[in-house]
């Protein structure tokens, strides 16, 4: 059976934007009075880019990670999308089909790695065994920078800002009699430091 194929699905979304709405009127010289909904969708979809570029979580927000079975022996499961602040659980379906839950002191997760490893509790020898099934292993994860627009690094925020502000200046997919600008080397110089390494 294949143990390289994962699945990662993010089941609660970040409750906060790294910009907010008066940062974004400021930069982009918009009316306070203008209350348009658009620019929150231009916010959320320059920090979703941003997040797909680096492959980080920036707000907090959880991921659930899905495995057709655990890593051989005492190897760890790596988890996408760092910071990892907490995991949540780990649910794995056993020979018998059943569903179990394992205890949070049989595994150890490696906060300060990025992207995180989980590996076994040093008293326990290996994972369990686990159904032959796809999606056998489950691990529910939180990730970010915090749960404060202020805990996501300024360069960051600084890439969704200019961003946000050229889509919004900018609405079609094309221009028309313009040559390119220095925008999208701006937005790459300030992501660069804060990309992390592709996991599969």
């Amino acid at each position: 059976m294949r143990t390289d194929r994962l699945t990662l699905l993010r089941t609660v979304a970040p409750t906060v934007e790294p910009v907010g709405l008066a940062e974004f009127r400021e930069h982009s010289r918009i009316d306070p009075a203008d209350t348009s909904s658009i620019m929150d969708a231009y916010l959320t979809a320059a920090r979703e880019h941003c997040e797909q570029v680096t492959r980080r979580s920036f707000v907090t927000q959880t991921w659930r990670l899905r495995l057709d079975e655990f890593p051989k022996g005492d190897a760890g499961i790596l988890l996408p999308r760092p910071r990892l602040l907490s995991v949540t659980s780990i649910i794995y379906t056993d020979g018998a089909g059943v569903d179990q839950t394992l205890s949070a002191a049989s595994y150890s997760p490696s906060l300060d790695d990025e992207p995180a490893m989980i590996y076994p509790a040093p008293t326990i020898l290996d994972w369990p065994a686990t159904r032959t099934q796809r999606n056998a292993v489950a691990v529910t994860y939180v990730a970010g920078y915090g749960p404060a627009a202020a805990d996501v690094p300024r360069p960051i925020r600084q890439a969704i800002l200019l961003l946000a502000s050229h889509w919004y200046e900018n609405r079609e997919p094309v221009l028309i009699g313009t040559i390119n600008g220095t925008l999208p080397f701006t937005v790459d110089a300030l992501l660069s430091p804060y990309i992390c390494r592709e996991v599969w």
